[in-house]
């Protein structure tokens, strides 16, 4: 239950963060489809993107630390989810 809160406050205080990248990204696509893309607008939208992420990280840092405080032996970044080009967990995927 402490858990769920500390991750539901998470992903609350990120959502205006993750929604702002998602639209910063879909301007610096737009910008770059363009038939004249303006260089000065794409680099000040990158700065932007850039900014926001580590804002994020920041922020995921922060929740890392609270979920460290409610379950002291939670590991980060080791053997989590998918790796590059590797199945779940520990298991290679099938090459074709």
């Amino acid at each position: 239950a402490q858990l769920k809160a500390v991750d539901d406050e998470f992903f609350k205080k990120t959502s205006s963060i993750r929604d702002d990248m998602i639209q910063k990204r879909l301007e610096m696509r737009n910008l770059l489809n363009s038939d004249k893309p303006d260089e000065a607008k794409i680099l000040d939208i990158q700065k932007q993107i850039s900014s926001l992420r580590d804002q994020l990280e920041q922020e995921r840092s922060r929740h890392q630390l609270s979920v460290k405080k409610i379950v002291p032996d939670a590991k980060f970044g080791t053997k989590t989810g998918r790796g590059l080009f590797r199945g779940w967990g520990d298991r290679p995927c099938a090459r074709i």
